[in-house]
């Protein structure tokens, strides 16, 4: 009797060991593997990292200056150049804040001679900027893209004075600079910097912050 008891459940135990090996089992695994192949990590090279966030900062400061020339014509266009002063001065910022918050980035442009207190370089922009201006000229102006810190990327572009309709508001007073325009400058910007400017001199940089993880996003998508 024992012995029957023995072999009934030696073969209750190994039904029970085929029934969770059977295929209906293993395929219900296939979702957990799924779902721990997604969590897997994505590995991108340094290069690879660099490459993709100097493509990135192109193409924002491409969108960013696109986006405010067209309203400073627009402006200069329906206000003439009093109004397009006052257009920037209460558009531009909130112009490419909205950037900023579509792509996930900070967007600044900076200059050793500010117009706004705002465009005032940090430290790291500042070295960036006085390497700009070490024997600058329009056609040696190249974008730079640089590891800012463990998160960080930035992406640097110098900004020249690059036509006359730039010196109506950033060239001499009293010559480029009409009197009429100097007097809005100096109402919406009293700690104004940004005139005596020349065609082709450097005017400041852009410089676009990019975290890595939407460089690495861009990357996997």
């Amino acid at each position: 009797m024992d012995k029957q008891l023995d072999t009934l459940f030696f073969g209750l135990l190994m039904i029970l060991l085929l029934s969770n090996c059977s295929p209906e089992k293993k395929q219900d695994t296939s979702g957990i593997r799924n779902e721990m192949k997604g969590r897997e990590l994505v590995r991108v090279s340094d290069a690879d990292l660099m490459a993709k966030g100097n493509e990135l900062g192109l193409e924002i400061v491409k969108a960013s200056q696109g986006t405010l020339q067209q309203a400073l014509l627009g402006a200069i266009e329906s206000e003439g150049l009093v109004g397009a002063v006052e257009y920037c001065n209460a558009n531009a910022y909130d112009i490419v804040k909205t950037l900023e918050d579509s792509l996930d980035v900070k967007i600044k442009r900076v200059s050793q001679k500010p117009r706004n207190p705002l465009d005032e370089p940090d430290s790291v922009e500042g070295m960036i900027l006085e390497a700009y201006a070490y024997d600058f000229s329009p056609t040696n102006a190249v974008n730079q893209i640089l590891e800012l810190d463990e998160k960080t990327l930035i992406f640097t572009q110098p900004i020249a004075i690059a036509n006359g309709l730039c010196l109506n508001c950033h060239g001499t007073s009293g010559e480029q600079v009409k009197d009429e325009v100097l007097t809005v400058i100096k109402s919406k910007y009293p700690d104004d910097k940004a005139l005596g400017y020349s065609l082709g001199e450097l005017r400041g940089m852009w410089s676009v912050k990019i975290p890595k993880k939407t460089v690495v996003k861009s990357l996997t998508e």
